[in-house]
């Protein structure tokens, strides 16, 4: 989408994640590239929401890549992302693009929609008031035999 901004953050050992550069952001930009990125963890979030749409949700990932270890010049052997968050992002991985051999891509789409985001419903929220509106009837009960029991005597 025109306009959005997106932010690419690295987790670093404390747990903590760091940005990858700066925001990536433009009004006419369609396509985001990082480029050089190591094995890690990732978060990509959109960082730059344009008027009208809503926040695309964080989407978390691994990236390994192994190489030849014994090359003086060491190719790269394997690329793969795995661990992804949430389930429905995915990711294409090219191996063999880049500038070299040493190097590989990966793509991912992010659809962003317009309008607001609505409220969740039927959460614990609900559940707590099923409960305590139980209690209420159960309670009421009790009185309501214990008060008739005190008039018949």
């Amino acid at each position: 989408l025109k306009g959005a901004g997106f932010t690419l953050s690295k987790k670093q050992a404390d747990g903590t994640y760091a940005a990858v550069g700066e925001e990536v952001k433009g009004t006419d930009l369609t396509t985001f590239v990082w480029k050089g990125l190591d094995d890690g963890e990732y978060k990509l979030e959109e960082t730059t929401v344009p008027d009208g749409y809503t926040k695309a949700q964080d989407i978390t990932f691994k990236v390994v890549a192994t190489h030849e270890p014994d090359s003086a010049d060491p190719k790269l052997s394997t690329l793969e992302v795995q661990d992804v968050t949430p389930a429905t992002a995915t990711f294409t991985v090219d191996k063999n693009a880049g500038d070299t051999d040493a190097h590989g891509n990966i793509y991912t789409g992010i659809a962003n929609k317009s309008g607001a985001t609505l409220p969740e419903t039927g959460g614990i929220g609900t559940i707590i008031f099923y409960v305590l509106g139980s209690l209420l009837v159960v309670g009421c009960g009790i009185v309501l035999i214990s008060k008739r029991r005190m008039e018949s005597r």
